[in-house]
């Protein structure tokens, strides 16, 4: 099965202090995931979006990501029951999503194709 790596590019609300999203950050990537999916989240060190954020979702498969969401932006309901049985990722995934602009929140979904 072909990897698929999901890339939110994020934009902090303004007034957001980078420190506190960071410390939000760190509690996301300790809670579980959906199975079959693991979270990095980066900041920019260089470039076009040197000191900004994103969020990067490897999925293990177009299946993983499906069985999830599938559609942008439509949850399954497996996705409604892992969420109803793990709350503290929900919660952790709401405090990151009050300090980011999910208008400007620019997503891209990749299959890899060589590693």
């Amino acid at each position: 099965m072909t990897k698929l790596v999901g890339v939110h590019a994020l934009e902090l609300r303004p007034g957001v202090d980078p420190a506190a999203f960071e410390q939000v950050c760190a509690e996301v990537v300790g809670v579980r995931m959906y199975p079959g999916w693991s979270t990095r989240i980066l900041k920019g060190e260089r470039g076009a979006r040197a000191g900004k954020y994103a969020v990067v979702f490897e999925i293990d498969s177009v299946e993983d990501r499906d069985r999830i969401f599938p559609e942008p932006d439509q949850h399954s309901a497996e996705a409604q029951q892992f969420d109803n049985e793990h709350p503290e990722s929900s919660a952790v995934w709401d405090r990151l999503f009050e300090l980011v602009d999910l208008e400007a929140d620019v997503v891209t979904d990749y299959l890899i194709v060589a590693e």
